[in-house]
C-alpha cells in the first residue's frame, strides 16, 4: 500500500507575498522513503474562503503529479492512503 502525508500550515506560516494575494494557507503533500525521510512530492496555495476542504486538496495534487483517479474530495485507489501529519 502508498502512503502519501500531507502538512497544513495556517496564515502565520506563509509569506506576506502570498497573504497579499489572498492566500492563507498552504498544503504540501510528501512521500516517505525507506530510510525514514520525507520526499517532496507538491503543494498547493489556498485561500480558505473558496477551496473544499485540506484532504481533498491534497489528493489533487496527488492527481495532478501522478495520475491517480479522483472524485473530487477522495482517490479512487484502495491502495493508496493519503494522512495528514500533525
Amino acid at each position: 500500500m502508498k502512503r502519501y502525508y500531507y502538512k497544513v500550515e495556517e496564515s502565520d506560516c506563509v509569506t506576506k507575498h502570498a497573504r497579499r494575494r489572498g492566500y492563507n494557507k498552504v498544503i504540501s503533500v510528501y512521500k516517505m522513503k525507506k530510510d525514514g525521510q520525507f520526499r517532496f512530492i507538491g503543494d498547493e496555495w489556498i485561500n480558505t474562503a473558496s477551496y473544499r476542504g485540506d484532504h481533498p486538496t491534497a489528493c489533487g495534487i496527488l492527481t495532478k503529479e501522478f495520475g491517480y483517479k479522483s472524485d473530487g474530495y477522495s482517490l479512487k485507489r484502495k491502495d493508496v492512503k493519503v494522512l495528514q501529519l500533525p
